[in-house]
């Protein structure tokens, strides 16, 4: 029985050592360094220049990643935030129940933070 066949998308990944067999009608896709937009916060706009500096000496970012890496700069603010408020309130409380008893409680933005690091990943 023959072995399967490798899907298209590898093969693209991987590339084509001979050359003539590359395809001349394949644009290539020029290296970009993007601004951040000016909605993001100060902060996530140092993350933005921090990550399309680091993307762009490695040469794999091109002008259309530029939406991809704003928003993940967004949320690795939030994320960051979210992670610092946690570090003043803490990771549980103490609170009341009805019947005057102490309970400890997780604190909330702990889910917050697991669902903005799902978010980014």
């Amino acid at each position: 029985m023959p072995r399967k066949r490798k899907p298209q998308h590898i093969k693209d990944l991987e590339g084509d050592h001979h050359k003539g067999r590359q395809n001349p009608d394949k644009p290539e896709a020029e290296a970009y360094k993007p601004q951040p937009p000016e909605w993001l916060t100060d902060r996530a706009k140092r993350y933005f220049r921090e990550f399309a500096t680091d993307l762009f000496n490695l040469g794999v970012i091109t002008r259309p990643d530029r939406y991809e890496l704003a928003m993940l700069a967004s949320l690795y603010d939030q994320y960051v935030s979210t992670q610092e408020d946690i570090q003043k309130e803490g990771h549980t409380w103490q609170e009341i129940d009805t019947a005057g008893n102490p309970k400890e409680k997780v604190n909330p933005k702990m889910s917050v933070s697991l669902q903005l690091a799902k978010q980014g990943s």
